[in-house]
C-alpha cells in the first residue's frame, strides 16, 4: 500500500475517533455521582409534606465523549414542576436537576410522576424516571400545658391543677409550663383567666413565640377570699390548629388549716423498721412529709429506749436525723412536724431492734479531771503485762479497747466474746501526766448488750497512778466478784 493511501486510512480513523468522542449520553439519577445501577429507574424522594413547598433533587448526567444539550422535560404530575434544569452537560459530567413540589392537604401516603427529558442524546431521549415519594403531614406546632417545671411535671390537654386547701389569710403559686413539642414554631396568642377572683395570673399575659421543644413558665396565684371551693379557668390561645385555645382547669379549697403529714422511715431500707446492731450508727429520713397548705415544717424528732439506754438524736431538728443504739431492745423513733401555725402533724414512727453486738463489755466513766486507765487482766498475770488489755496493748484473746479518752469527761470500754473459763481482773487508773486532778470514776459491765448493767462501782482516784481494782470476773457466765481494793502503781 502507498503512502497516500496509508495517510488516508490514517485521516479516516482520526475522524471516527473525533465523531466517537462527540457522542453524549443522557442518564437521570438521584446525585451526580451516582452509580450506573441506581440511575434511569425509581428515584425514592422519601417524605414530602403536604400543603409546604419542598423540592426533589436529582441530577442529568452525561456518561458520553460530546456536549449533551438539554431540549425541555415533561412531568405527568399537577402538583411538580422542574424548577432547576442545565441547558447542557459536558462530557462525563453531571449537573443539578431539581424538581418543585407543592403537595395538596389530600396527597397523604405514596405518590409517583414520571419525569422525562428531551436532549440532544438521539438515541435515548426522552429519558425518563418514575419519582416516588410519601406525602407526610407539615410539621406543625403542638402545645402542651404542664402542672409545674422539670421533666417530672404531669402534662396534658386539658390539664388539671388542683391547689388543695389553702388558708384565707394566705396565697399559693403554682406553675403552669407552656410547652411546644411540635416541629414547627408556636405562637402564642395570649393568655385568659375566667372563673373565681380568687384566680390571678403572676405572669405576663402577653403571647409570643415558641420554637420547638421550648417551654415557658406561667405563674397562677390562688388566693382564697373565704371559705369552700373555688374553680377557675386558664386558656392559652395559640397557632396550634388541633388545640387553638388550650385550658388549664384551675381548683382551689378556702378554709380552716390543715394539719401538716409526717412521713418517715429508716434511711437504708426505705421502711418502718430495720434490724442493726449495737453501736451501729441508725440513719431516719422525714423529706416524704408535707402540708396540705405548703407551709414551711419545722421537724422535731424525739427517740425512745430500752430501759437503761442513754442513746439520742442527732440533728433532731433536720429533714434527717441520726442515733446510736447503745443496748439491746427496741428503738421508736418519733417525728412530728408543724406547719407556720404551729399545728402538729399526727406522729410517724420507725421502730429500730438492736441485736447485740458484743458478749461483754466493761466501761469505765468519769466526769472531770485527767486521763483513766482502763484495764482487763488475766488472772494470774501482772499489770502491763501482755495479758493485760489496756492503752498500749488494745487486744488480747478476744478483748478489744474500744474507747480510750484521755480526759474527763470521757469513757473507756473493753468488749468481746466470754471465754470458755478463766477469770480476769478490772482495774481503773488515774494517769494525770497532765495535772487535771483527781478522778470519781463508775464501772459497770454489760452483758450481751443488755441494760441495766450486770454489775457497777464507783471508786475515787485522788491522784495521778491510783489503782483501784475494781473486782473479778468470772467466765463463761461474766459474773463480778467485788474486790474495791486501792493502790498506787504507775507504768
Amino acid at each position: 500500500m502507498g503512502a497516500l493511501a496509508l495517510l488516508a486510512l490514517a485521516t479516516a480513523a482520526c475522524a471516527d475517533e473525533e465523531l466517537r468522542e462527540l457522542v453524549p449520553w443522557i442518564s437521570l439519577c438521584p446525585t451526580v455521582d451516582a452509580a450506573p445501577e441506581q440511575c434511569d429507574d425509581v428515584i425514592d424522594a422519601g417524605e414530602l409534606p403536604v400543603e409546604l413547598a419542598a423540592s426533589i433533587e436529582l441530577a442529568v448526567v452525561n456518561r458520553g465523549d460530546g456536549r449533551l444539550a438539554i431540549e425541555g422535560y415533561a412531568l405527568d404530575h399537577d402538583a411538580l414542576d422542574v424548577a432547576v434544569l442545565p441547558e447542557d452537560v459536558a462530557a462525563r459530567s453531571g449537573l443539578p436537576l431539581v424538581v418543585a413540589t407543592a403537595l395538596p392537604v389530600d396527597a397523604l401516603g405514596p405518590g409517583s410522576a414520571e419525569l422525562s427529558v428531551a436532549s440532544s442524546d438521539q438515541a435515548r431521549s426522552p429519558a425518563t424516571v418514575q419519582l416516588a415519594w410519601v406525602g407526610v403531614p407539615p410539621p406543625q406546632p403542638d402545645i402542651l400545658l404542664c402542672d409545674g417545671e422539670g421533666d417530672a411535671a404531669p402534662c396534658a390537654v386539658p390539664l388539671d391543677v388542683d391547689f388543695g386547701p389553702v388558708r384565707p389569710t394566705q396565697a399559693a403559686s403554682r406553675v403552669v409550663t407552656i410547652k411546644n413539642v411540635g416541629e414547627d414554631p408556636l405562637e402564642v396568642e395570649g393568655l385568659r383567666l375566667t372563673g373565681s377572683s380568687d384566680f390571678s395570673l403572676g405572669s405576663s399575659s402577653q403571647g409570643g413565640e415558641l420554637a420547638p421543644g421550648a417551654s415557658a413558665p406561667i405563674v397562677v396565684i390562688y388566693a382564697p377570699g373565704g371559705d369552700g371551693a373555688d374553680v377557675a379557668t386558664l386558656t392559652v390561645d395559640s397557632d396550634d390548629r388541633d388545640t387553638p385555645a388550650a385550658v388549664a382547669d384551675l381548683r382551689g379549697t378556702g378554709g380552716d388549716d390543715q394539719p401538716p403529714v409526717a412521713v418517715c422511715s429508716e434511711s437504708v431500707t426505705g421502711g418502718a423498721s430495720a434490724t442493726v446492731r449495737v453501736d451501729d450508727l441508725v440513719g431516719v429520713d422525714g423529706t416524704g412529709s408535707s402540708d396540705p397548705e405548703g407551709d414551711p415544717l419545722v421537724f422535731q424528732w424525739t427517740l425512745a429506749g430500752p430501759t437503761g439506754s442513754t442513746a439520742a438524736v442527732v440533728d433532731g431538728a433536720a429533714q434527717r436525723a441520726l442515733f446510736t443504739p447503745d443496748a439491746r431492745g427496741a428503738f421508736v423513733v418519733t417525728l412530728v412536724v408543724r406547719d407556720s401555725l404551729g399545728q402538729p402533724s399526727a406522729p410517724c414512727t420507725v421502730t429500730i431492734d438492736a441485736v447485740a453486738r458484743y458478749p461483754f463489755r466493761a466501761r469505765a466513766r468519769w466526769s472531770s479531771g485527767g486521763d483513766v486507765d482502763l484495764h482487763l487482766v488475766e488472772s494470774g498475770s501482772a499489770l502491763f503485762s501482755g495479758r493485760d488489755v489496756r492503752y498500749d496493748n488494745r487486744a488480747v484473746d478476744g478483748f478489744s479497747l474500744l474507747d480510750d479518752a484521755e480526759r474527763g469527761p470521757g469513757q473507756e470500754e473493753i468488749a468481746g466474746a466470754l471465754p470458755a473459763a478463766g477469770t480476769w481482773e478490772l482495774w481503773v487508773q488515774l494517769f494525770d501526766d497532765a495535772a487535771l486532778g483527781a478522778v470519781d470514776a463508775a464501772l459497770e459491765v454489760v452483758l450481751d448488750d443488755t441494760l441495766p448493767a450486770s454489775f457497777s462501782a464507783t471508786g475515787a482516784l485522788p491522784a495521778s497512778c491510783a489503782l483501784w481494782h475494781v473486782g473479778d470476773v468470772s467466765f463463761p457466765a461474766g459474773t463480778v466478784t467485788p474486790v474495791n481494793a486501792t493502790l498506787s502503781q504507775c507504768p
